[in-house]
């Protein structure tokens, strides 16, 4: 649960957050995905403290609809929600983690595809200028058969 949370935060953070348009948009995204599941991991503390008792059984009831007896769940006890909390933080930080590292192999190479057809665009534009100061440095352009005097 917490990997898929670190992996789908950070996307919203990278595209919409404030530094979006900077060369620091991925850091700042996973930065902030990791903040919100630091936060998020805090919660789910602060619900398990609040709604289990340590060394209490669970209180989900222990029999299926046809009366057989089932494993107590787990996740209804102090130990069981600790295990989910404390887990929920270390895969979403990881999650985190991982994207970035994604995330900065895509910001690399549209960047580098952007730099790319910058430096073309400024090609073509000073070939545009070189070619105007040519002709206006040698005036216009005339035909060699027409210099020639027969």
């Amino acid at each position: 649960v917490g990997l898929a949370h670190g992996f789908l935060l950070v996307g919203p953070f990278v595209k919409a957050g404030p530094l979006r348009n900077t060369a620091v948009a991925g850091q700042a995204g996973s930065l902030a995905a990791a903040g919100l599941v630091i936060i998020l991991s805090i919660c789910l503390t602060m619900y398990g403290v609040a709604s289990f008792n340590e060394g209490e059984p669970s209180t989900a009831p222990s029999l299926t609809l046809t009366g057989r007896k089932k494993e107590p769940d787990q996740l209804q006890t102090a130990e069981g929600w600790a295990k989910f909390s404390g887990g929920f933080f270390f895969g979403g930080i990881s999650g985190a983690n991982i994207t970035t590292k994604k995330v900065q192999l895509v910001f690399i190479s549209a960047n580098r595809r952007e730099a790319m057809l910058e430096v073309d665009e400024d090609d073509k534009q000073k070939q545009r200028h070189y070619n105007e100061d040519q002709m206006q440095d040698e005036g216009p352009f005339v035909p060699l058969g027409l210099l020639v005097e027969n």
